[in-house]
């Protein structure tokens, strides 16, 4: 009932309209000084006004609507390029910190002058945040091979315990069974690094309490009495030390290389 209403009432609308416009053409036809031209002039005047005033906001309605469109349509064409331009920025972001960590890397390389160093990228790593375990690009093909040094910029990364033609596995040094002989660069004390059982981003070191002097943030680098590593890689500090009863001392130490963050390699090669 209420749509029928509606047009109805629309149809009789349009009819008004009609009749009104036909009045007003044959008032534009007739002469002002027409008696009955006057008298049609001076009352149907505010009617042609209105109509007048009508149509010019149904125009600047419609000139309205178009502006909001292409407003819109505007707003639209700037997010999407706002969009590309943010991509490109994180995307050269990306490029120029890779291009640091390789000349960090090529420096590093010029401090082994005794090993071939050969530079690889992590394609692939073990779940979780840490990288504990994982997989460079590099394989027996570029002379890789099980138990050569992994190190960056900063220092110990760990060892190649795995490689095939075109990658490797590389454990870290917060990861390894095998424990790390290790040096205070002060002292130059011997103490014996493992993996840390409470947590997984640190390690800890065992050392006879009776015979070395360690203290909070002592630098440790590996020993040449490794059989697996070069002597003089950076390992870590000291960042907490535990007394025990049985005469061994226990520190906690933090590497120095960040294991959450690792793209870029150096392989030590010919040890």
């Amino acid at each position: 009932m209420q749509v029928a209403s509606f047009f109805r009432n629309k149809k009789i609308f349009i009819t008004i309209i009609i009749i009104i416009t036909g009045i007003l053409l044959a008032l534009s036809a007739i002469s002002k000084n027409n008696p009955v031209g006057r008298f049609l002039s001076d009352h149907l005047a505010p009617i042609q006004e209105s109509l007048h005033g009508f149509s010019e906001k149904i125009r600047l309605g419609k000139e309205k609507n178009r502006d909001i469109e292409e407003l819109v349509k505007e707003n639209e064409a700037l997010k999407k390029e706002l969009m590309l331009s943010n991509a490109e920025l994180n995307r050269l972001r990306l490029v120029e910190s890779d291009n640091k960590q390789l000349e960090a890397l090529l420096r590093t390389k010029d401090t082994y002058p005794d090993y071939e160093a050969e530079g690889a990228y992590v394609i692939s790593k073990e779940p979780g945040n840490l990288f504990d375990s994982f997989i460079i690009n590099k394989g027996s093909s570029s002379g890789i091979e099980e138990n050569m040094t992994v190190i960056t910029d900063k220092g110990l990364v760990g060892k190649i315990t795995s490689c095939s033609t075109s990658y490797s596995t590389v454990t870290s040094v917060i990861s390894d069974s095998d424990r790390i002989v290790a040096q205070s660069t002060r002292t130059g004390d011997i103490g014996y690094i493992g993996t840390n059982a409470s947590d997984s981003s640190l390690c800890t070191m065992q050392y006879g309490s009776e015979n070395a002097d360690f203290v909070m943030g002592d630098e440790l680098v590996t020993s040449s009495l490794s059989s697996v590593y070069p002597p003089g890689i950076k390992i870590g500090y000291i960042s907490a030390l535990k007394q025990e009863e049985d005469s061994f001392g226990y520190a906690q130490i933090t590497p120095s290389v960040d294991f959450k963050h690792i793209n870029f390699v150096l392989v030590l090669r010919n040890h």
